[in-house]
Parts: C-alpha cells; sequence; structure tokens
C-alpha cells in the first residue's frame, strides 16, 4: 500500500485499510476502484466509486477500505496539504493525463457492458 502524500495517485489493494488520523476538510477522491469511508461517531457508511470524492466533515479518525483494487488522490481543504511540496508542472500534467487515461477506461468498460445486454427489449414479443 502506497500512502505517501509527495505520491500523487494513492493505490490500494482490494481489503486494504488506510488510517486518516484528525483530518477534517481532507477529501479522498476516488480515480479507479471502490471504497467505504467511516468515521469516528459518525453512523454513516459512505461508499466512494469511480469518478466520486467525499470530504471528511468529522475530526478524528477516519477509516477507509478498498472494496475493489482502488486509486485514490488525498486532497487537503484549501489546495495541497502543508506537508507536501506543491507538484511539479510536469508532474501535474501526469496526474492529469492518468486521470484522463482511467476515466476513458471507465467509460470503455460501460459501454462494452451496455453493448452485452440483451436486446429483448427492442425485439416485438408474439402474443
Amino acid at each position: 500500500m502506497d500512502t505517501n502524500l509527495e505520491h500523487a495517485l494513492t493505490k490500494l489493494a482490494r481489503g486494504s485499510i488506510m488510517r486518516i488520523e484528525g483530518r477534517q476538510g481532507r477529501a479522498v477522491a476516488v480515480f479507479r476502484g471502490l471504497v467505504w469511508i467511516t468515521q469516528d461517531g459518525d453512523a454513516r457508511d459512505v461508499i466512494v466509486a469511480d469518478g466520486q470524492s467525499f470530504t471528511l466533515d468529522r475530526p478524528g479518525l477516519a477509516i477507509v477500505q478498498a472494496l475493489r483494487d482502488s486509486d485514490l488522490l488525498m486532497i487537503e481543504k484549501g489546495g495541497a496539504a502543508r506537508d507536501v511540496k506543491p507538484p511539479q508542472p510536469a508532474r501535474a500534467y501526469a496526474v492529469h493525463a492518468k486521470a484522463r487515461a482511467l476515466r476513458a477506461q471507465a467509460l470503455g468498460d460501460i459501454a462494452r457492458r451496455l453493448a452485452s445486454w440483451p436486446r429483448r427489449w427492442s425485439t416485438p414479443q408474439a402474443a
């Protein structure tokens, strides 16, 4: 598991857990995969999928568990994390290119699934 904030994307393998301590205002953006997020003192279970994000709205411990292999981006309130150097232009471009590639892959997967569905709704039914 790669949870170093200096890396643009955090890879979280299915079943892996990431602890986030006291970071109210930090957002978890999922580029690929599916994660479950729970926060200390919060009865909600939050599921975040491809292309979605969730902002931690409570102080204290938050747990992120990958329900599928996932690529995440941790975003600090107001921009980059204070303890991380700002990304270099080339690195920012690489993150943007990777995000576009993951989005294109997800859209392609959806299109393939739709194309494989049975066409029974378009075939007239005999009475």
